[in-house]
């Protein structure tokens, strides 16, 4: 095992998004199954393209109860994402950070690893008990159930308290629009937000396999002064710092 682990619009204009030197070609996603909202082939951006990702289908707690006992996940990348963390993001001892649809907790102990005091926050009950049963990491890592679509973030964490707030193959499943607010919202000057998904022109019909299309993924950059993104294999990360407004 290596030290990483194995599992008429007033926003301002949306920043030049630097993709590094490093930067990695995407690769061709597969071949996508029809919309679980039944768009016609052939659609695209603008209109077409809000109205059918607006009506995307609810995933209950059951669900991903289900998803976590039959011991599916997306969230092990390994040595080649932790790296490009590290290179990108410079964790070190003392931060704070959140870690939002923490699933069964893998990259939550990591950033304990790191030294950073990191709350998970989950759905699924199953999975908490899984992430609960990985150890303490010396108190630096805790796991709390939240419906985040319902409630947001929980109003424990303050205002201007986080450094690190991480999105880990959750923020497809979860109403970005408001959820970014509150994102701004804890987070300290200087502070960042992580978010790693999947682009996908189409949703798949199994809502627990979902993505980000290319257009929300690139969008994710309005209302932040600095986005930064890059490839890990199969998933795209983006990373924003400088909230504006906050």
């Amino acid at each position: 095992m290596t030290m990483f682990e194995a599992y008429g619009d007033s926003r301002p204009p949306r920043p030049a998004v630097d993709r590094g030197q490093e930067q990695e070609k995407h690769e061709k996603p597969s071949e996508p199954s029809a919309y679980a909202g039944g768009a016609p082939s052939g659609w695209g951006t603008g209109q077409d393209f809000r109205r059918y990702t607006t009506g995307r289908a609810a995933v209950s707690v059951s669900d991903w109860d289900r998803y976590h006992q039959e011991g599916r996940s997306a969230r092990v990348l390994g040595d080649a994402e932790m790296q490009k963390f590290y290179n990108h993001v410079a964790p070190r001892q003392g931060m704070r950070a959140v870690d939002l649809g923490c699933g069964r907790g893998a990259w939550t102990r990591q950033m304990g690893r790191y030294g950073i005091r990191t709350a998970g926050y989950g759905y699924s009950g199953v999975a908490l008990a899984a992430a609960r049963a990985g150890g303490p990491y010396y108190g630096r890592v805790s796991f709390e159930q939240c419906d985040l679509n319902a409630a947001g973030i929980p109003v424990t964490v303050e205002p201007g308290s986080v450094d690190i707030v991480s999105m880990r193959m959750s923020l497809e499943h979860l109403d970005r629009h408001r959820l970014m607010g509150d994102v701004k919202r804890i987070l300290r000057a200087g502070g960042l937000a992580y978010v790693m998904t999947r682009l996908m022109p189409e949703d798949l019909l199994d809502p627990l396999e979902r993505g980000l299309h290319p257009d929300e993924f690139e969008a994710l950059a309005d209302g932040w002064g600095s986005a930064t993104s890059y490839a890990v294999g199969m998933h795209s990360v983006m990373v924003l710092r400088e909230p504006v407004g906050y």
